[in-house]
């Protein structure tokens, strides 16, 4: 019997789970892991929590599906926030006020904080309440200046007081350590995608066209797939650049196309539907991207439309950039250069124009790759496990998924594959 009243559910574990917002195109993994943890063995509920975060600070009161945590109308939460402001408490108190009533009313086993600056605001409510708690980081969490500089110390805490923490990639994982993650609390699961909806690429009987999907973000340096493009493109007026995605450096890059002589070989499409980019997927040579560490700091985790594609049977022309390397290998299941390295990509961008049966052996080599680690089922049911784990219900998984196993690891993870479990 627990101290608070509530005893362990022999059916199943219950899930809390605390999102910032639901439901984005660009956050597939987040929906899924609302919806479909209930289907793993030992997990029999999940409740999701929404944050309204404006610059990582909370701008609405914590809400369930059901509605807002805290009772009363717009009067009591004036009454609320007078309390706070009159004593001189931070805004954390309220939000901390809105975990703790979550907690009580859906009583789980454990809960699950996705992002890293989530997870800080959970420290005291969990706590107070005492739930184990797991953090999952996903990316700019990790890495971004302006998060770090305000969340690093509370960083520090959370990594004490977590039963476990979750990395997308081998690259975030050894930035947390550095950040004060203790080495046997850090687990490594990239974010799986739905294989069945992504197949049916045929990049030897495509045309010479190259996607590139995701948003128009400096993180993603879109300008600088098409400073490489256009490389190529003039001696092969055949290739087309399709791009999927909007964001802030669209004009930059529609300005590019046409100051490089590439406009009439370049489109942009905006965003699209899931159904949409699977079939821009199945028609093309190659997928293309040229992500970096933006001037922010802002990385990526393991970027969901590299292992979209290649499930679909595309082979990738990308970075050595976080996760992308743990999905993509250099020269067998794609092409890899370093980052902001123009020339290098635009060679490799060439060398699957030119050569469609490589192309063709590459893709293939991706779609089993990805079909067999990267599954959307692996990836749940890996979370599953470390979620069982940190409520006591199950034996600590590996902290490094078999994907990795054969993987040339980077110097601080060569040495936590094999030391870090010690």
């Amino acid at each position: 019997m627990r101290s608070d009243g509530r005893e362990k559910s022999d059916c199943g574990l219950r899930v809390l789970i605390v999102q910032p917002h639901l439901g984005e195109l660009s956050e597939t993994f987040l929906v899924a892991h609302a919806k479909d943890l209930p289907r793993y063995p030992g997990v029999a509920l999940t409740t999701v929590l929404e944050w309204h975060p404006q610059r990582d600070l909370p701008t609405k009161s914590p809400r369930t599906e059901s509605g807002p945590v805290l009772s009363g109308g717009p009067l009591r939460r004036i009454a609320r926030k007078l309390h706070r402001v009159t004593r001189g408490l931070p805004w954390e108190y309220e939000l901390t006020r809105g975990y703790r009533a979550a907690i009580r009313q859906s009583r789980p086993d454990v809960v699950l904080g996705e992002y890293g600056t989530v997870g800080v605001g959970l420290v005291d409510a969990c706590g107070e309440e005492g739930i184990p708690l797991v953090v999952h980081f996903h990316g700019h969490d990790a890495t971004r200046h302006t998060v770090l500089e305000r969340f690093g110390g509370g960083y520090v805490d959370m990594f004490k007081a977590a039963s476990a923490v979750v990395a997308v990639s081998r690259h975030m994982r050894d930035r947390l350590e550095e950040l004060g993650g203790l080495p046997g609390k850090l687990f490594v699961n990239p974010c799986g995608v739905d294989v069945g909806s992504f197949a049916g690429a045929a990049p030897a009987s495509a045309p010479p066209v190259l996607l590139a999907v995701g948003r128009l973000v400096p993180k993603k340096a879109p300008h600088l797939t098409v400073c490489a493009f256009a490389e190529v493109a003039r001696e092969r007026p055949d290739a087309r650049l399709r791009v999927i995605g909007e964001g802030p450096l669209e004009k930059v890059c529609l300005d590019l196309a046409v100051g490089l002589g590439v406009a009439d070989q370049v489109s942009f499409l905006g965003s699209r539907q899931h159904a949409e980019v699977a079939a821009e997927m199945r028609a093309a040579r190659a997928f293309v991207q040229h992500s970096v560490e933006a001037a922010d700091g802002d990385c990526e985790g393991t970027p969901v439309s590299v292992v979209e594609a290649g499930s679909a049977g595309l082979p990738v022309v990308a970075t050595r950039h976080a996760g992308i390397p743990d999905v993509v290998i250099d020269g067998e299941t794609g092409l890899l250069c370093d980052e902001r390295d123009v020339a290098g990509m635009a060679a490799n961008m060439a060398e699957v124009l030119d050569d469609p049966a490589r192309a063709s052996l590459l893709g293939a080599a991706a779609a089993t790759r990805v079909r067999s680690y990267f599954d959307r089922d692996s990836s749940l049911g890996r979370l599953a496990e470390v979620l069982l784990f940190a409520a006591g219900r199950g034996r600590k998984p590996d902290l490094f998924p078999s994907a990795f196993a054969a993987l040339a690891a980077p110097p601080k993870a060569a040495r936590s594959l094999a030391e870090v479990d010690a």
